[in-house]
């Protein structure tokens, strides 16, 4: 480009200056041809016709050579000025183009990086955020530090966050792991006046808090990933394969998210079919129990049809199902695949995202549950559940957000009791029951206020043992700490030994499992 500029303006000063050379050939020629006509002219126009024996006609001629001479000389001179002139202007023209064209280079490689950056932004949205996910339902997940290094979950942080790379979250969990290196230093040397329990409690304390702030980013930056795709979907609508794909990375995080509401899993049945159902386009209740048997024990047939209706969002809620996007259709006893959702498995790299969701959640439940089978209610001794969660592990057949609010819930023959020993200081006398445990083996529980004994709710607590009632018990010593909900502690089946008064109803159980030592002290220590 350089080359064919230069040419350029060797061009138009040679033009220049072959304008001067023939202007200087044209005047001189025409004195020294013509200069006697010239000199007769001149006499003529002076009336020097008297005179010509006195003024030399050749030296009139002789002046008009030199004359032309000077002509030549003064129209060589501007040929040359302008051609200058051209040379100049042709050059600053060119450096001109020259600089544009280095700008629209530079901005084309500007734009070019930028693109590049969005497509692979785009193309690692989804692996992106199912890590997001997975961190969150992590932090979600911690309430003892002991549990949580046993399960080897703070790797797993590490792990996670490497793959988000964000500064912010890496740093948070530095610190987290900073304070854990001190604690155990500290365990090495420790002082007589500073007890080891006291030095425990303090550190889960801290790592609550920063577990809690690092909730608040995580959430914070999930929702920037997705907002910053919205935002290149509609700055680049001329790029239809990246449109196309950005259609199919939302689909992503509908699919992530529908699964990701599942976990923790605290009933395996859902993810072995729907690990079965990445390969195969359909499944029966027969060979769904089969693949259920390569992980548990033993599974009941009813829990499968459940599973299958779960998965079918048949206990969803109205808002639920708008939200949700569906992934699986039940008819005539099989679940299959609905057809966006088998579409959306064709490609590979999103099945691969849905696929290590599924594996890491099998993963983590085996950990936690084994092979065991908890009957139904599916329910784990001194394991950690929500009020929900007893809706799913109990068949319940209606919406199971219907599990929520009161501390007492049903269905059929089962009793969930949901108790905060401590409740919030501002809750009203007349409802602030006194729920305690007696001892390790006695626990007392006050009914909700408008249940009587007489009423057939009230003869299934106080009589639960000859009607074939099952209370069950989950405790939780603080409905929240640090802005943070905490979970309740399934603490097993307890019969009604002793009733008293109405409206409430005050009830005396005998748990069928002596709550241990720690879990004891947990409860009922003052802090």
């Amino acid at each position: 480009m350089s080359t064919e500029k230069s040419n350029i303006s060797i061009k138009n000063t040679f033009i220049g200056m072959i304008i001067a050379i023939i202007s200087l050939f044209a005047v001189g020629s025409f004195f020294t041809i013509f200069d006697d006509k010239i000199a007769d002219f001149f006499l003529w126009l002076f009336q020097l016709e008297s005179k010509k024996k006195v003024i030399n006609k050749e030296w009139i001629g002789f002046w008009g050579n030199i004359f032309g001479s000077l002509i030549q000389g003064i129209v060589t001179a501007a040929g040359i000025f302008v051609s200058f002139l051209i040379f100049k202007e042709d050059k600053n023209n060119n450096e001109k183009k020259e600089r544009a064209q280095i700008e629209r280079e530079q901005e084309r490689v500007k734009e070019q990086r930028k693109r590049d950056e969005n497509d692979e932004f785009v193309k690692g949205f989804g692996k992106i955020l199912s890590a997001y996910y997975s961190i969150i339902r992590l932090v979600d997940e911690y309430e003892d530090l002991n549990k949580y290094k046993e399960k080897k979950q703070f790797r797993e942080l590490k792990e996670l966050a490497n793959i988000i790379n964000d500064g912010e979250i890496i740093l948070i969990i530095s610190q987290i792991d900073e304070e854990i290196l001190n604690h155990e230093r500290f365990k090495e040397k420790e002082s007589e006046d500073y007890s080891k329990d006291e030095a425990y409690r303090e550190l889960n304390n801290k790592i609550r808090i920063n577990m809690k702030y690092l909730k608040n980013n995580l959430e914070k930056e999930k929702k920037n990933h997705v907002k910053k795709l919205g935002e290149l979907k509609k700055k680049d609508l001329s790029n239809f394969k990246l449109l196309e794909h950005v259609r199919k990375v939302f689909e992503v995080e509908e699919v992530l998210r529908e699964l990701s509401s599942k976990l923790p899993l605290k009933r395996v049945y859902e993810f072995a079919i729907a690990k079965y159902l990445l390969d195969h386009d359909e499944i029966s209740l027969e060979t769904a129990k089969r693949e259920i048997l390569k992980l548990v024990k033993e599974v009941d047939e009813d829990s499968i049809l459940h599973a299958f209706q779960c998965l079918n969002q048949d206990f969803y809620d109205p808002g639920q199902k708008k939200r949700s996007l569906k992934l699986f259709t039940l008819e005539n006893g099989h679940l299959s695949k609905t057809s966006s959702y088998q579409k959306f498995l064709h490609n590979e790299e999103y099945r691969t995202n849905v696929e290590d969701l599924i594996n890491n959640g099998i993963l983590i439940y085996e950990k936690e549950f084994k092979e065991d089978y908890y009957g139904v209610p599916h329910l784990k001794l001194y394991e950690q559940y929500q009020m929900v969660d007893a809706a799913l592990l109990s068949n319940y057949r209606k919406n199971h957000s219907a599990f929520r609010g009161s501390g007492l819930l049903s269905n059929g023959n089962d009793y969930f009791l949901f108790i905060d020993l401590h409740k919030e200081e501002e809750i009203k006398e007349s409802i602030n029951y006194q729920d305690q445990f007696i001892n390790e083996r006695i626990f007392q529980w006050q009914t909700p206020n408008s249940t009587a004994p007489s009423s057939e709710r009230g003869k299934n607590i106080v009589f639960n043992q000859d009607r074939g009632i099952q209370l069950h018990l989950f405790i939780r010593k603080y409905k929240e700490i640090d802005g943070k909900t905490e979970p309740y502690i399934y603490i097993g089946k307890g019969n009604t030994v002793e009733y008293e008064g109405e409206k409430p109803i005050t009830v005396t159980m005998e748990l069928e499992h002596e709550v241990t030592a720690g879990l004891y002290t947990e409860f009922t220590k003052r802090v």
